[in-house]
């Protein structure tokens, strides 16, 4: 069993991976994640299954895409019969333990960990957000966690349940490590709900950041130039006024929000190297999805743009994988389980999409860069049906997205394909007007639509 590495997998939420101070130009002091990229091999070009939440999170376990599982929105519930890397690992040895966030909603609220503390922040149940929270939603910038107009407003310095809760995962999680028995192998995922919104970070952070960061002027032509589905979801959050001022405050709110999960992080890998051993453990931070964070003035995941689909996604096993390395090809965090079943000769998973990159991780050597991957979501509610809430047939049936701007069912349907330096992001089921192509390599800041141009007609 001692054989077997332990495992520690750190997954937070809504990490935009331009929020680290490895980053080239950041100004975000993360000394705990440029550490362990910098002991450790760093994934530069990792995205998301889903720009949300709950299906990002059940992709990720499952290493499926939404379109699999069928979970597109974050009201669904995640089957409990798709095995996940917990059943995997579990199945051969390991003791299995998710402490913190990890936005199953639904009754089974473990998904094949054996052990679970820190139940989830937010609703877990269908409908819970209406249901539960409709006063408090309006009301409280604690509970402002969607991707709407208020987010921006509260935004600032201060305190919240939101940072409150990682500080509790945190302390659950160094107790457990500081007094565990167990002799099996340990495979143990700790989530932090930051640096996901409400945008109110600590204030000993938040003055540093607020007259550092780069606010980039958010202009009538800027919102113009957007795609009409992209301008549909501004306006629909009411995010289609926002000020120099309010980019400044969220974004000096996040970045000191990521220091702060980036000071937890760091309290847990001490514990971590003094109990478990750092030769013995291996190490993964990932995040489910980014988020924007005023780029083209918007403020919210639910977008194929970089700042939204792309997170960061470290792996560390001191003495084994090759240290400073940086692989900049295309990855996904889909690829997690089935290079840590690869890693503990786990049972591979049945309808995994990702591939394992442990022979990556060991020699440094690139992934293939003919490799493509995707991302997908789809814009609306869930609506009552019988005895449950569930989509009904997304491809053909999904009127509620209307309320997102989707004129017909097929038009709530958003994904992401990606390959070598090109992205194709399709709007709904449309032709071709609803296509967006960007040549990364040329056009980082995904400005230059270059869909309808003949000479990239081939590529699309």
């Amino acid at each position: 069993m001692k054989e077997k590495p332990n495992i520690i997998f750190i997954f937070s939420d809504q990490h935009n991976p331009e929020y680290t101070g490895m980053y080239p130009g950041s100004i975000v002091r993360t000394p705990n994640l440029d550490r362990l990229a910098g002991e450790g091999v760093n994934l530069t070009n990792c995205y998301c299954p889903s720009p949300v939440c709950v299906p990002s999170r059940a992709c990720m376990l499952t290493s499926t895409y939404p379109q699999d599982m069928g979970m597109f929105l974050n009201d669904q519930v995640m089957p409990s019969g798709w095995p996940t890397i917990a059943h995997s690992l579990g199945a051969v040895g390991y003791e299995t333990v998710l402490d913190g966030r990890m936005h199953f909603i639904g009754p089974d609220q473990r998904h094949g960990f054996e052990k679970r503390f820190v139940g989830d922040f937010t609703w877990q149940y269908p409908g819970g957000r209406e249901k539960n929270h409709n006063m408090r939603w309006d009301e409280s910038p604690n509970i402002t966690y969607g991707p709407n107009r208020r987010s921006v407003s509260v935004s600032g310095a201060g305190n919240t349940c939101a940072l409150e809760y990682d500080s509790v995962v945190r302390d659950t999680a160094i107790k457990y490590l500081q007094e565990r028995t167990d002799e099996r192998p340990l495979f143990m995922v700790i989530g932090f709900f930051g640096p996901h919104n409400p945008f109110i970070g600590p204030k000993k952070y938040y003055d540093y950041y607020y007259e550092r960061v780069c606010v980039p002027k958010v202009t009538d032509e800027m919102r113009a130039a957007l795609h009409p589905t992209t301008r549909t979801q501004m306006n629909i959050m009411g995010l289609d006024d926002i000020t120099e001022e309010d980019v400044r405050r969220c974004k000096a709110a996040y970045c000191s929000m990521v220091q702060k999960m980036d000071d937890d992080i760091g309290s847990i890998l001490d514990t971590v190297y003094r109990t478990l051993g750092e030769e013995n453990t291996v190490i993964i931070y990932a995040s489910d999805h980014g988020e924007l964070m005023g780029d083209k003035g918007l403020f919210y995941k639910f977008a194929m743009y970089e700042g939204s689909s792309t997170v960061p996604m470290i792996f560390k096993w001191k003495g084994r994988f090759k240290a400073g390395t940086e692989l900049k090809n295309i990855a996904n965090i889909v690829d997690i389980p089935p290079t840590l079943i690869d890693l503990a000769g786990g049972i591979p998973l049945p309808y995994a999409r990702g591939i394992s990159l442990l022979e990556n991780l060991y020699t440094g050597l690139e992934i293939d860069e003919e490799r493509t991957t995707c991302s997908q979501i789809a814009w609306g509610k869930l609506v009552f049906s019988g005895s449950q809430y569930q989509i009904k047939n997304v491809k053909t049936n999904y009127k509620d997205a209307a309320s997102f701007g989707a004129d017909e069912p097929k038009d709530s349907l958003m994904a992401m394909l990606r390959w070598r330096e090109y992205k194709l992001i399709m709007h709904g089921l449309k032709e071709d007007e609803d296509y967006e192509l960007f040549d990364l390599k040329k056009d980082p800041e995904e400005v230059n639509n270059v869909a309808n141009n003949p000479s990239c007609w081939q590529i699309r």
